[in-house]
C-alpha cells in the first residue's frame, strides 16, 4: 500500500495515522499525495507544523504533473486553538467540491504537554478532534490522513517508538503506518505490519524495491 501511496497517490478511502521522528518524511508525503490531485479535485491539507511549502511542493512535483495549486486549500493553524477550530468546520468547506483527501499535517504537536494527565482538557479536544475526522470520513467518503511524532523509550538496551497519544488516534483509525531509521537516510516504514525501505531527499521519497 505504501507503494501505491507514494508512486501512484492511490489512497484508500480511511483514517490513515503516519507516525514518525522528526525527518522521516511524514510531510514530504503529503507533498507526493498531490501529485495525484486532478483538474476537477482539491485536497485540503491543515498544516499544524506550519512548514508546507508551495516552493517545495513545486520541486517535488514533476513538470508533466502540472497541479494547480489553486486545487490544495492550505490551512495554517498556528496553535490549538486554531487546530480546533480548523478541523471542527472542515465540513463547511466541502459543499460543492470533490475532495481527494483531508491531511492534518502534525496532529499533536500543540497538544503534546497535555498529555500526561487523560483527564485533562487537550486530551479530550483531541479526541473530539479525531472522532469528527472519523465521521468526516465515513459520510463524505473522503480519505483522512494525518501525521503525528513519536515518543522514544528504551526496554533491554532496545528502543520502543509509541505514537503520540497513541491510545485516542488508534481506536479512530483504519491503517498505521510508522516509520524508523535504518541508519543515515535509509528508512524502514511498516504498513499494518508490512515492511518497505526508502530514502528521503531535499525534494523525494524513493521506495527501494
Amino acid at each position: 500500500m505504501f507503494i501505491d501511496l507514494i508512486e501512484k497517490s492511490k489512497i484508500p478511502d480511511a483514517v490513515i495515522h503516519i507516525a514518525g521522528p522528526p525527518r522521516s518524511g511524514k510531510t514530504t508525503f503529503f507533498y507526493h499525495l498531490c501529485k495525484g490531485i486532478k483538474k476537477d479535485e482539491k485536497a485540503i491539507i491543515i498544516d499544524c507544523e506550519m512548514n508546507f511549502s508551495a516552493q517545495r511542493l513545486h520541486e517535488i512535483i514533476s513538470d508533466e504533473t502540472k497541479i494547480d495549486l489553486d486545487n490544495i486549500l492550505l490551512i495554517r493553524a498556528a496553535g490549538s486553538y486554531d487546530q480546533f477550530h480548523s478541523i471542527m468546520n472542515i465540513h463547511s468547506f466541502l459543499e460543492g467540491i470533490n475532495c481527494k483527501f483531508i491531511g492534518i499535517n502534525g496532529i499533536t504537536d500543540h497538544f503534546r504537554l497535555g498529555f500526561i494527565d487523560q483527564n485533562n482538557h487537550y486530551y479530550h479536544s483531541l479526541a473530539i478532534q479525531i472522532a469528527y475526522l472519523k465521521m468526516i470520513n465515513l459520510k463524505y467518503n473522503i480519505p483522512i490522513l494525518f501525521t503525528n511524532q513519536v515518543s522514544v523509550t528504551r526496554v533491554g538496551g532496545k528502543e520502543i517508538l509509541t505514537p503520540i497519544a497513541s491510545n485516542i488516534l488508534r481506536f479512530y483509525s483504519d491503517i498505521l503506518i510508522t516509520t524508523r531509521e535504518i541508519r543515515r537516510n535509509l528508512w524502514k516504514i511498516v504498513v499494518n505490519g508490512k515492511h518497505n525501505e526508502y530514502s528521503i531527499s531535499s525534494t523525494e521519497i524513493k521506495i527501494i524495491k
